[in-house]
């Protein structure tokens, strides 16, 4: 995990989606090395918790493939504080789970009947590699957003449209090939 120096300011993109690494200055802590660090941990958490509500951003190595294909096993990932209002189907969440913190995308937001953001507002998440939902999440335990995320030495943007059409398109050919070759089928 590095810790930001300064508190976040828009992040620039250029027109392939590729964010410019100067926008971020990172700084690497020597206090909380990846070593020491793991996200299933209570220590990770309350760390997390704490820098996001400063207003820093956070970069982490992300475990596990729920996100894949926008974002796989070992990418860093940077996180900046979102308020909750802000928040729009497609962005893809931070949020405080039982177990640790998750980084999911926004499929559906549900309002209640007042306007004001409140802690009834819950946001339906779900991993871009799973099948199901996650549970409700409601607002008061959305942490950040996801900005940027680093593969092979680039830092790129989850949110520019190459990405989202090939993950898209990731996704159905997935669908298909179940659908096709599961052992209940008809076609098989």
């Amino acid at each position: 995990m590095e810790i930001i120096e300064k508190k976040h300011s828009s992040i620039n993109r250029t027109q392939k989606g590729q964010i410019k690494p100067k926008d971020l200055n990172l700084v690497q802590s020597s206090a909380l090395s990846p070593q020491s660090l793991n996200l299933g941990t209570d220590y990770f958490k309350e760390v997390c918790i704490e820098l996001l509500r400063d207003g820093h951003l956070v970069r982490f190595r992300a475990p596990g493939g729920s996100m894949y294909p926008t974002i796989c096993d070992g990418d860093l990932i940077t996180v900046q504080p979102i308020n909750p209002s802000e928040i729009i189907i497609g962005d893809i969440i931070l949020y405080r789970h039982e177990y640790g913190v998750v980084a999911h995308r926004v499929i559906d937001i549900e309002v209640p009947e007042s306007s004001v953001l409140s802690p009834q507002h819950c946001f339906t998440l779900r991993g871009d590699a799973a099948i199901n939902d996650d549970d409700p999440v409601r607002a008061d335990r959305i942490l950040g957003k996801v900005v940027a995320f680093e593969r092979n030495g680039r830092l790129l943007d989850p949110y520019c449209l190459r990405l989202k059409l090939f993950c898209k398109a990731r996704r159905w050919a997935v669908r298909i090939k179940r659908f096709f070759f599961s052992p209940y089928s008809n076609f098989a």
